[in-house]
């Protein structure tokens, strides 16, 4: 058996909210190639529902994700 890592296509946003101190962590949104700007103005469709906006600057951060599979 042999182990490698292999890209999963989901990944984690996390960032600043726009007017306060807060930081939101959103899982579960696509790797694929984007800009911070889009991927803000997708978030805050669904932040929106509640009010709230994450900022796009340069505290935004996106995480992928790799798990290790059997390459055999």
């Amino acid at each position: 058996m042999a182990l490698i890592f292999e890209q999963k296509q989901v990944a984690t946003i996390k960032g600043k909210s726009i007017d306060s101190t807060d930081t939101y962590t959103i899982p579960g949104v696509t790797n694929g190639t984007t800009t911070v700007e889009n991927a803000a103005t997708q978030i805050n469709k669904i932040l929106g529902i509640v009010g709230r906006q994450i900022a796009a600057d340069e505290y935004m951060t996106r995480t992928t994700v790799e798990e290790a599979v059997d390459n055999g």
